[in-house]
């Protein structure tokens, strides 16, 4: 992931990047238009924190 460390990291879909954004300690912001999808993305992000 390449950005300042000051900068908010946008993850468009998935949660992946957000992800990958927490383990680097930076601030994300998440969107996805598809209810089903942001369902998978929320699991997804809370099984990272297990």
């Amino acid at each position: 992931m390449r950005a300042l460390p000051e900068k908010i990291i946008l993850d468009l879909c998935g949660g992946t990047t957000a992800i990958v954004a927490e383990k680097l300690g930076r601030k994300w912001i998440g969107i996805e238009i598809n209810a089903k999808y942001l369902e998978v993305a929320e699991e997804r992000i809370k099984k990272a924190h297990e």
